[in-house]
């Protein structure tokens, strides 16, 4: 397979010297395999070579050719280089680590050790299992209400017995000292959803989960942030062009401004989700409640182009996946998000109000609002599972709200 990204004789033939050639070319066949661009593949395999060749000249054998010889080939390519210190290359360093995988792949370099992660409180444990079958909530989720329950019960204790109000309260204040609002608003509901855990268990005493203060926060006190009909056309316009990347992106855009899909809902899209017969595909939302939606044309059409000719084949049955290899699914909605923001700046939009994947669902229903639609309908489109999580795009008419505000006491005195 070393033939895949060199021709010529000699380079071959260097490839080809030392005790582990059958290593370098079972590692070009996995490159190949993954579809590593002929530049990449170049750049992989040109590591792997000096890797190997120094590991010959150091009496290193095949399966020490892990992290620590990584690291010893580093400093012994600096010291060759006199007393002139230069930055190693990045295919010394940035390359190596594939190789180094792909070793352990095949067996021949033991597992790398990796000293596990503390274990979670048992409590914090069961609480997780407790919101992911009776809340309903995604896994991720769940992730997060163990890591931060496993520090509440750190604080508290792990008899929740001796819990009280006031060290409840305690735990809420000093963690609002020193994180935001969002992040302290998030702690008081997961303390509030622990306390209730163990009321149900019979752990703990009926009511203590009133005892969790309320952050103040109100609701609807913020206009929802979006851009204008034009601007959306043109952040959709700006990636359409015929590369895998333009193709991939062309899709997801549409996906975020027609249907006002969260970013994390466009990550977990599957094949199996779409049925092109009916016209129709189901969304797999927060709650891990599913439902089905129309598929508007230009969003199908977007979506059977980037399917057919720039998806590649992989046994995973997500739609979307990373443009270079390693192809990999795109991991969360984070990834879908960075696809927005790259758009964004492709299209000159640099004064945004956000530059998330949200930005384009604000704006989608911003604008079925202000073409006649009814907030009951725009409570259907988002999935809202509250009328009130809808009501603050209510306040979109802005020189509306202004001919109705009622004037400040201190004008009036004036």
């Amino acid at each position: 397979m070393l033939t895949t990204y060199f021709e010529a004789s000699y380079a071959l033939r260097r490839f080809r010297r030392t005790t582990a050639t059958a290593h370098v070319e079972s590692f070009a066949q996995f490159l190949a395999e993954n579809r590593y661009a002929r530049g990449t593949g170049r750049g992989y395999l040109r590591a792997a070579a000096e890797f190997v060749a120094w590991a010959d000249s150091s009496a290193v054998q095949a399966a020490g050719l892990d992290e620590t010889a990584i690291a010893r080939f580093a400093q012994a390519r600096r010291r060759r280089a006199g007393p002139v210190q230069r930055r190693p290359r990045k295919d010394e360093l940035a390359y190596l680590p594939l190789f180094v995988q792909h070793l352990r792949s095949l067996g021949i370099v033991s597992p790398r050790v990796v000293e596990p992660l503390p274990a979670l409180p048992a409590l914090a444990v069961s609480f997780g299992s407790w919101v992911y079958k009776h809340r309903g909530v995604q896994l991720e989720t769940k992730l997060q209400y163990e890591k931060t329950a496993a520090r509440l019960i750190e604080n508290m204790g792990d008899d929740p017995a001796t819990y009280t109000a006031s060290a409840i309260r305690q735990q809420i204040m000093k963690w609002s000292q020193t994180h935001g609002l969002a992040s302290t608003r998030f702690v008081s509901s997961v303390a509030r959803s622990l306390l209730r855990y163990l009321i149900v268990e019979q752990r703990s005493s009926v009511g203590l989960d009133a005892a969790v203060p309320r952050v103040a926060g109100w609701r609807l006190s913020s206009l929802p942030r979006y851009i204008s009909p034009e601007s959306v056309e043109r952040v959709v316009a700006a990636s359409a062009d015929d590369s895998a990347r333009g193709v991939r992106d062309h899709a997801v855009l549409l996906l975020l401004a027609r249907l006002g899909l969260r970013s994390s809902e466009v990550a977990r899209l599957r094949l199996d989700d779409i049925s092109w017969e009916s016209g129709t595909f189901t969304v797999r939302g927060k709650g891990r409640k599913n439902v089905d939606l129309p598929l508007p044309q230009d969003v199908g059409d977007a979506l059977s182009r980037y399917i057919r000719q720039c998806r590649p084949q992989h046994p995973d049955g997500r739609v979307f996946f990373r443009i270079r290899a390693p192809f990999r699914p795109l991991a969360c909605g984070v990834c879908v998000s960075n696809i927005v923001r790259a758009a964004l700046l492709r299209a000159g939009m640099n004064d945004v109000p956000i530059r998330g994947a949200h930005l384009l669902r604000h704006s989608a229903a911003t604008a079925l609002l202000r073409s006649g639609a009814s907030l009951d309908t725009v409570r259907a489109v988002l999935r809202h599972r509250s009328s009130q999580t809808t009501a603050v795009y209510a306040k979109v008419d802005v020189g509306m709200l202004g001919t109705v505000a009622r004037p400040w006491p201190a004008t009036e005195v004036a």
